[in-house]
C-alpha cells in the first residue's frame, strides 16, 4: 500500500523500510527482481527513482581487479600506496597523473591500501575505513556488495527496534564495522537463494538500498523520510 508522501511519521517509515527488505528477500529469480523492484519503487510514489545513484557521477563498473591483477604493480602489493613521490610524475602516463590529482586534491591518497587489502580479502584493522574495503571486495567479486552509508542507514532503520535512538545517531555511529558485518551476513543469505544474473541482482539490491537510505534522516525532526530532493 503507497503512503502519502507528505505524511510520514516515523512508524509509518519504519514499516515502509522494512517493507523493502522484504521484498527483496521474495526475490528468486530475475523475473521477480523486475516485478519486486516495481513495486518497491510503488510504494515511494516515484521518489526512490529519483534517489537511485547518479548514473553519470557513478556509472556501473565492469571491471574487475583480482589479486593476480595486483601483483602486476607490486610484489608487496599488501603493503602498496600511492606514496608522495609520485607527485614527482616520473614514469606516470598522463591518464595516471590526472587519476593520482584527483586523488591528491581530495585528500584521499592513502585509502588505496584499504581497497587493496578488500581485492586481497585481507583484515583491515582500520573500522573508519571498512566502505573502501568493502569497496575493493566488490572489485574483486561483483557479487560482493558496495557498502555506504545509505545502505547501512537502511539497513539499521529495518533492524533497530527504538527508533528514537536511530533518529539520534549522527553519521560518525552510523559507519560502525559490526553493522557493515551484520549487513554482509543478510546479504550473503539473500544472494544464496538466487537462481538468475547474480551480479545483476546484486547490484539492482545496492541501488535500491543506497535510494532508500538516501531519503531517510537521521537527525532530528518530524519526519523520518525526505519528500524532497535537497
Amino acid at each position: 500500500m503507497n503512503i502519502d508522501v507528505n505524511q510520514i511519521d516515523d512508524t509509518s517509515a519504519q514499516q515502509k523500510i522494512k517493507g523493502v527488505f522484504e521484498q527483496l528477500e521474495k526475490i528468486k529469480d530475475d523475473e521477480s527482481l523486475a516485478t519486486r523492484q516495481k513495486l518497491i519503487e510503488a510504494a515511494f510514489s516515484g521518489l526512490l527513482e529519483k534517489n537511485y545513484p547518479n548514473g553519470n557521477k557513478f556509472p556501473r563498473i565492469a571491471f574487475n581487479i583480482t589479486k593476480d591483477d595486483l601483483e602486476e604493480i607490486s610484489e608487496s602489493i599488501e603493503n602498496f600506496s600511492f606514496t608522495k613521490d609520485l607527485a614527482k610524475g616520473k614514469g606516470l602516463s598522463t591518464l595516471e597523473k590526472i587519476m593520482y590529482a584527483v586523488l591528491w586534491k581530495n585528500g584521499d591518497l592513502g585509502k588505496e591500501s584499504h581497497i587493496i587489502r578488500g581485492i586481497l580479502e585481507k583484515d583491515d584493522p582500520e573500522s573508519k575505513a571498512f566502505v573502501f574495503y568493502y569497496f575493493g571486495k566488490h572489485l574483486n567479486s561483483k557479487t560482493s556488495p558496495i557498502i555506504d552509508q545509505h545502505v547501512l542507514r537502511a539497513f539499521m532503520m529495518r533492524s533497530k527496534a527504538d527508533i528514537e535512538s536511530f533518529r539520534a545517531l549522527r553519521a560518525k555511529s552510523i559507519f560502525k564495522k559490526e553493522v557493515a558485518s551484520d549487513y554482509m551476513g543478510w546479504h550473503k543469505t539473500l544472494c544464496s537463494g538466487f537462481k538468475g544474473d547474480l551480479n545483476n541482482f546484486v547490484y539492482e539490491v545496492d541501488r535500491i538500498l543506497f535510494a532508500v537510505g538516501r531519503l531517510l534522516k537521521v537527525t532530528n525532526g518530524r519526519k523520518s523520510i525526505k519528500t524532497k530532493n535537497t
